[in-house]
């Protein structure tokens, strides 16, 4: 073989592998997706139209995930030892995802297409996409209406085109776009630290200006899953019967709240208490 053609032959390989790693690195991998927490009625409404009730599992996507008047859930979209995507939908909410990928050395990004209610998203090495923002890396209450949507960083920082909102602000993303501070975090009264509460009473000091409050329970300080979610306009919760998957008697609980312009607050710090819970064993 003639210099001629060896030279001709290695700018062919070049070429070729050149070509193979532009594809292999525009490649758009799909993600893992997995309802992993459901309590009450979930509905999933799947491409083809069809309604599943209380599915767990893994998603198609285009997806619309829908909770009743009792029932919340978590989406936790992941990637094989990398990060993770968890969206907690609150009651009487429903979250569309238009789709999710990974790129090759890239993070995971889901494309959330509307909510409406009240979802947490929260992520690492991921990023959503909804409406004009940006959600990288952080923790993020939205809040959405027909006409008073909100998005709100407990942690982190996102974008929303070129603005940087820092922990502790929220904007509104309805009409004419209006950044705020979050109101501040309630005091917890009862339970307290620690303590078996006899009888068991929930109690927060009212906040100004607070319209609605919520109050979560869950098994865990990070609230990541959740056992319980309550919406009340009083700062009281006095439960003859609370029915919840248990798997112990240790819990925590955390409050925040709206205001009349619809904008939340702080969580409250979270309470841990022991409770005695009656388990069925089949």
């Amino acid at each position: 073989m003639d210099k001629s053609v060896r030279s001709i032959s290695f700018f062919l390989f070049n070429l070729f592998f050149y070509i193979f790693f532009l594809l292999s690195c525009s490649k758009k991998w799909d993600t893992l997706n997995y309802i992993t927490y459901i309590s009450g009625k979930l509905f999933i409404i799947n491409p083809e139209g069809l309604e599943i009730s209380g599915q767990i599992g893994k998603l198609n996507f285009p997806s619309k995930i829908t909770t009743g008047e009792n029932s919340f859930g978590v989406v936790s979209i992941t990637f094989p030892n990398y990060g993770y995507c968890r969206i907690s939908i609150y009651p009487n909410s429903f979250v569309e995802i238009r789709r999710t990928y990974k790129e090759p050395k890239g993070m995971i990004h889901v494309e959330i297409s509307n909510i409406f209610g009240i979802a947490l998203l929260k992520s690492d090495k991921c990023v959503f996409s909804y409406a004009s923002a940006e959600i990288k890396d952080s923790f993020v209450r939205i809040i959405g209406d027909l006409s008073n949507n909100h998005l709100e960083v407990i942690e982190g920082s996102i974008k929303i085109g070129r603005k940087t909102i820092q922990a502790g602000s929220g904007m509104k993303i309805s009409g004419k776009l209006e950044q705020y501070s979050l109101n501040q975090a309630v005091e917890s009264v009862l339970p307290v630290q620690g303590r078996f509460p006899k009888p068991l009473v929930f109690m927060w000091k009212r906040a100004d200006g607070g319209t609605r409050y919520f109050l979560e329970i869950s098994e865990q300080r990070n609230f990541d899953t959740v056992s319980l979610i309550l919406e009340t306009n009083s700062n009281t919760f006095f439960p003859e019967q609370i029915t919840i998957k248990s798997t112990s008697d240790f819990y925590f609980w955390r409050v925040w709240y709206r205001d009349k312009e619809g904008r939340g607050s702080f969580f409250s710090t979270p309470v841990s208490f022991t409770v005695r819970t009656q388990r069925v064993i089949k």
